[in-house]
């Protein structure tokens, strides 16, 4: 019985305080606050030579911060991660987190989050740079600590 008690305030103790580690935190960076994201696109926004169409995405990403990787799960293939740039804005209580890799920076909006667990919105951002013109394409995600 003494035992029964003892497990049931280890489990208890997990489980107030796993909430307390998901909260969203302005002055940390996100990758010190989780190692790894799940990233599933929502939506996508190409646009060549001024026009622009807007279309479903089926992306399926995770984020290795630990590894300083983007691996792409939905194909055979993945991209190191070059930089992690985290700015806090003290007085305005905002902040700024992106990383790059490839040719492509994604940002990642945790401002107005209690709780990671909810869903951090993000997007990644490419331009291609041509002779004439230029192609931006961008791909909003949700992402979730893995």
């Amino acid at each position: 019985m003494k035992e029964l008690k003892i497990i049931t305030l280890i489990l208890s103790i997990f489980f107030f305080t796993s909430d307390l580690k998901a909260s969203a935190n302005q002055s940390k960076p996100l990758w010190k606050q989780v190692s790894e994201l799940t990233c599933k696109g929502e939506f996508r926004m190409d646009c060549a030579n001024g026009d622009c169409t807007k279309g479903d995405s089926t992306a399926l990403w995770k984020i290795d911060f630990l590894n300083n990787s983007v691996i792409y799960m939905n194909h055979d293939f993945k991209e190191k991660i070059h930089s992690k740039i985290h700015k806090f804005y003290d007085i305005i209580n905002k902040s700024s987190n992106t990383i790059h890799f490839g040719t492509r920076m994604m940002s990642f909006e945790i401002d107005f989050l209690k709780n990671l667990k909810d869903g951090i919105p993000s997007v990644v951002l490419g331009v291609t740079m041509y002779e004439e013109y230029m192609d931006i394409n961008s791909t909003y995600f949700k992402c979730f600590p893995s």
